[in-house]
């Protein structure tokens, strides 16, 4: 295994709140500014208005390297990892694992540029584990909600008033919506207000129903409406092999004609 230089950016650069670090161009290279550029441009196409949480610089040195980083992911949240070499790196690989050292997903196949989206279920380090094949430079960044983005979703999951509620962006889009019934004591109802959205990053998946049949989509503005769990106490229906986690590979939240969706994964 070879050795490798890290540095986190922003060492060299100011920390904005929130740890969104960015570096100013008179501090950066040529080529650092191209590898920058590049990583922005990747991120923007992973994760579309998103803004960059973190970023690590790395060189490989020694033909092949084997090395991480931790960065905080918040519950419920979805980000995307993206990593750009330069051209004298063959291939990068990535692994994310959660704070219990479970992995949540990783590369399908070595790329130069990989990009990968990653649903934290639970908030804490997560490590970004990396494998390099080359000699030659590489940044890699964690994209997600910009950080008044993610107040703003903090302050929702404590109850926002109703009047803040109304004022929120989703408002005007949740006429084209329609809720989600809850017929029986055993299905959730999702309210059409709570499903609008402007893109795949604003929604989450949740059951519906006892038996796992159905699926829903949610804004993650209103998460804090459907976190006390179904109440399956007698519950003696169908049960579906299958889960709503998007983790699991099978259902993933998607932001369909203004709503929130729980849509299956098609197979490759």
């Amino acid at each position: 295994m070879g050795s490798s230089s890290w540095r986190v950016a922003g060492a060299l650069c100011a920390a904005g709140a929130g740890a969104l670090l960015a570096c100013g161009p008179s501090l950066m290279t040529p080529e650092e500014r191209r590898l920058d550029a590049a990583l922005d441009r990747a991120g923007q196409g992973a994760y579309p208005g998103g803004a960059r949480l973190r970023k690590l610089v790395g060189r490989a040195e020694h033909g092949e390297l084997e090395d991480g980083f931790i960065v905080m992911l918040g519950a419920d949240t979805c980000y995307a990892v993206v990593g750009v070499g330069d051209a004298r790196v063959r291939a990068l690989e990535v692994l994310v694992t959660s704070p219990t050292g479970a992995w949540l997903a990783k590369t399908k196949e070595p790329r130069r540029d990989p990009s990968l989206r990653v649903c934290a279920k639970v908030s804490g380090p997560h490590r970004i584990g990396v494998k390099v094949s080359g000699r030659g430079d590489y940044v890699f960044g964690v994209f997600g909600d910009p950080p008044a983005e993610a107040a703003a979703s903090a302050s929702a999951s404590v109850g926002p008033s109703p009047s803040a509620a109304a004022s929120t962006s989703v408002a005007p889009l949740a006429r084209v919506c329609e809720a989600i019934a809850g017929a029986s004591p055993f299905e959730r109802r999702v309210e059409a207000e709570h499903r609008a959205c402007a893109a795949d990053a604003d929604c989450i998946t949740l059951k519906a129903d006892c038996g796992g049949l159905r699926c829903a989509g949610v804004n993650r503005a209103h998460r804090s409406a459907y976190g006390q769990p179904l109440d399956c106490r007698g519950y003696a229906g169908e049960v579906a092999a299958r889960d709503c986690d998007p983790q699991l590979g099978l259902e993933a939240p998607r932001c369909e004609a203004g709503c929130c969706v729980s849509a299956p994964v098609a197979k490759p």
